[in-house]
């Protein structure tokens, strides 16, 4: 269970310091999803994640990666498209996959159960990694401990998730 932080008990740099990481998670899902600038813009989102991830915030990371990965099999389409191959389109498409797995690896050391899913993800498909079932396992499993500790059961292979609880 993650710790409850009483924000009232902080010192008032603590609480702008806390509000700032959040507000950044925050400012990058509204510009990834279009609704602050009008039009979704992943590179300026992509900022906001990976500062909120340096800082910590496990879905920051999780988006960050999600992010770049989009990026990457956008730019995968747009080279495979073009009629004269692109030289840097592999380069930045395979930086792009580089920095989604550390986002993700970051995510999954915060306890962010999905970036370990998308972590084994990478190594059973051998996407941006060398393909590693042994890993792919063991990631699998950590997501599902994270799963279990947070008192959530996956009821079928696409993932949906329900709360044990009931509420």
């Amino acid at each position: 269970m993650v710790p409850v932080v009483l924000i009232n008990s902080l010192p008032v740099t603590q609480i702008s310091a806390f509000y700032a990481l959040f507000m950044t998670q925050a400012a990058g899902r509204l510009v990834a999803d279009g609704i602050a600038s009008h039009a979704p813009n992943l590179s300026v989102a992509m900022s906001l994640f990976e500062l909120g991830c340096q800082n910590r915030v496990p879905e920051s990371c999780f988006h960050l990666g999600g992010a770049a990965m989009v990026l990457a099999k956008e730019n995968d389409k747009s080279t495979n498209s073009e009629k004269s191959p692109n030289p840097t389109g592999s380069n930045d498409s395979s930086r792009l996959r580089v920095e989604a797995f550390k986002a993700w690896m970051e995510g999954c050391k915060l306890g962010h159960e999905f970036c370990c899913r998308n972590i084994a993800k990478m190594y059973s498909n051998g996407d941006g990694v060398e393909m590693d079932e042994l890993k792919a396992k063991d990631f699998l499993l950590k997501a599902d401990q994270l799963a279990t500790h947070n008192n959530v059961t996956h009821t079928s292979t696409t993932n949906t998730a329900v709360n044990k609880t009931g509420t």
